[in-house]
């Protein structure tokens, strides 16, 4: 929901930051970025495929 608000809403990171309360808002451009490299399949938890391993 943090990526959609930004890319379709035109939030700032102020704002998601605020609306999510998300104490880190170097978080929102990591997840950010992530996004634009990866897509949402970038976003998953990676735990749960680094466990199989």
């Amino acid at each position: 929901m943090a990526i959609k608000g930004h890319i379709e809403e035109k939030w700032t990171y102020r704002q998601i930051t605020e609306h999510f309360h998300i104490q880190d808002k170097d978080r929102v451009k990591k997840w950010m970025r992530t996004y634009k490299q990866l897509g949402k399949f970038g976003l998953l938890d990676q735990r749960v495929y680094k466990m199989g391993s």
